[in-house]
């Protein structure tokens, strides 16, 4: 956890930054079951102090030069909740810009910075209101199993699928050539175990397990896309699903293996060493002929 991590001698060879579930904001609060739109924006402010004091930290994740990264999870939902509208056509987001400037505010003016805002849900989010509208920097996606399908997609076409469906979509870039994204990557897609215990609530749409090697070949695919569109890719910044979201199939983390010698499977952890180190940066792409 954070507190484990800020405490370790050796923090400072793994960098941290935090992504914010904007659902919870309001949540949680000492007699207030039901908070309204004043009471999330009263608890945004204490988180904004918390974050900044985290963003004090010497090994708090920076991109262009000196802005702390931080990512936005459900600027949909966290919009609502300070008394927007809901989602739709001709949607506001006065109140999540005001959320956001007054991040940004109180970061600059206690020296940290300003904040590298990125919006992103599970999949797609309407990114043109609430990245392009309400401030934001950039658009990613935290857990994108696009094209998965109830009989398994093969690894393999995850990379393909995240390119087309992604950042080629109204989700990412589509609609807007000049939006900056952080690529999202993935080590698996497949909530099969939630579904089991619980199918009304997760679906059977997953992806297969990658075979050896294919884990290493989307991390390169997706840093060579990022070299290759730095007009797009401003933060020069990958997000990858996950560490430990065992139960969706998104570990990174290395498992215990299998009876009776139960030797650490740390194949995926391995194969993203190897591509941090080999990977080379692409040419960009060139501009077609006038």
């Amino acid at each position: 956890n954070l507190e484990a991590y800020l405490a370790s001698p050796l923090k400072a060879r793994v960098n941290f930054c935090l992504i914010t579930l904007g659902v919870h904001v309001g949540k949680g609060m000492e007699g207030i079951p039901k908070p309204s739109p004043a009471d999330v924006k009263a608890d945004w402010a204490r988180y904004v102090d918390e974050y900044i004091g985290l963003m004090r930290e010497p090994a708090y994740q920076r991109v262009l030069g000196d802005r702390p990264l931080l990512y936005l999870m459900g600027p949909d939902t966290f919009s609502v909740s300070l008394g927007d509208p809901p989602a739709g056509k001709g949607v506001t987001v006065d109140h999540l810009r005001e959320a956001i400037t007054l991040l940004r505010e109180r970061a600059m003016k206690a020296g940290v910075g300003n904040p590298y805002i990125v919006g992103m849900n599970s999949g797609g989010i309407w990114a043109a209101v609430y990245v392009d509208q309400a401030g934001l920097d950039a658009v990613s996606a935290y857990r994108g199993a696009f094209g998965s399908t109830k009989e398994g997609t093969p690894y393999a076409k995850l990379w393909p699928n995240v390119r087309e469906k992604f950042l080629g979509s109204p989700c990412g870039m589509g609609d807007n050539p000049k939006r900056q994204v952080v690529v999202p990557l993935m080590s698996g897609a497949s909530h099969m175990p939630r579904h089991e215990a619980r199918p009304k609530s997760f679906g059977a749409q997953h992806y297969l397990e990658p075979l050896p090697g294919e884990f290493k070949a989307h991390v390169l695919a997706g840093m060579d896309w990022v070299a290759k569109h730095p007009e797009n890719c401003a933060a020069n910044s990958v997000l990858i699903y996950a560490w430990n979201e065992h139960s969706e199939g998104g570990r990174i983390c290395p498992t215990m293996g299998t009876a009776p010698e139960y030797v650490p499977n740390t194949r995926l952890l391995d194969e993203l060493g190897q591509a941090i180190r080999q990977w080379r940066p692409a040419a960009p792409a060139k501009p077609p002929p006038r």
